[in-house]
């Protein structure tokens, strides 16, 4: 969870730490409230098994989906890198600022960089926030649990702030496909006219230099 935070806050650059912390314990209670109803459709996977043991874990995938394991399901970088360098690739941008690894082989570059991502205070909020629901899926806490009313008054004013999000975002998504097309062409124009763009959509246009000009 520590690095989903990190991950997050340089992507979206207006997702504060606080909030991206109440967002993993969030989305991870939803996928458990589902899972629990339907067990045999979910497969429970940590990111660092995944890399540690790419094709043990890949075999797993394929077999929990009945498919057949293909040794070239390993080498998906160099097909995604093949379609980076073509003609016909129209958004190298975002690949090399926000996608860089998919044309990267599988490896553990990407774990525990919350150690030298984060400064002790801010590792200690994130644990705070996220660090019992984190023991679910075997990871520890580092440092003792704050006590501080700074902490707590941090914890629950983002937490209101990302339920709010969260209810917006889940609304947004089942809206009828047609009005959502509609809000997306609107905010598409508030961008592109007054360089304006709201929390929920400044990912859609951070790449898209072309627009800010």
């Amino acid at each position: 969870y520590r690095d989903n935070v990190l991950s997050n806050i340089k992507v979206i650059k207006t997702e504060s730490l606080p909030i991206a912390s109440h967002g993993w314990v969030c989305y991870n209670q939803e996928i458990e409230k589902i899972k629990k109803n339907n067990p045999t459709i979910f497969l429970t996977l940590k990111y660092e098994d995944l890399v540690a043991s790419p094709e043990e874990n890949t075999k797993r995938i394929c077999s929990f989906l009945a498919l057949e394991f293909n040794q070239e399901m390993l080498g998906f970088n160099k097909i995604i890198k093949k379609k980076v360098e073509s003609d016909s690739f129209n958004s190298l941008k975002e690949m090399s600022d926000f996608h860089p690894n998919l044309t990267k082989p599988i490896n553990m570059n990407q774990i525990n960089k919350w150690e030298t991502g984060f400064t002790k205070r801010e590792v200690q909020l994130i644990e705070f926030i996220a660090g019992e629901y984190g023991k679910k899926y075997g990871y520890q806490t580092t440092l003792p649990k704050s006590t501080s009313l700074s902490f707590k008054f941090t914890a629950i004013k983002s937490f209101i702030r990302h339920q709010i999000n969260f209810k917006i975002i889940t609304l947004y998504y089942k809206l009828p496909q047609k009005i959502r097309e509609l809000m997306s062409s609107f905010s598409g124009f508030l961008f592109k006219t007054f360089n304006y763009t709201n929390y929920f959509n400044s990912s859609d246009f951070r790449y898209d230099e072309s627009k800010k000009k």
